[in-house]
């Protein structure tokens, strides 16, 4: 999931308190992109998946030139 954009914007996350619960686990990241018509990213790194933690993220962007956002679904394949 990528959502980017041109200005600073504020990045919210869906089970963001779980995230915030579990830093341990959960590494959210917002960095800056030099020389790119897109100003930040944000990635999201689940270290050990559990079952639990499979489902549906969204990453939601704003600031005051709009919004955006994204969703991924984390799926575990049976095999």
């Amino acid at each position: 999931m990528r959502i980017g954009s041109a200005k600073s914007a504020s990045i919210s996350k869906s089970r963001l308190s779980r995230l915030q619960q579990s830093r341990s686990k959960f590494e959210p990241l917002t960095e800056e992109v030099p020389m790119s018509t897109v100003k930040s990213k944000m990635k999201l790194t689940i270290r050990s998946a559990s079952i639990e933690d499979f489902g549906i993220y969204t990453c939601a962007s704003k600031n005051n030139l709009g919004e955006a956002d994204g969703t991924v679904k984390l799926y575990h394949n049976y095999a």
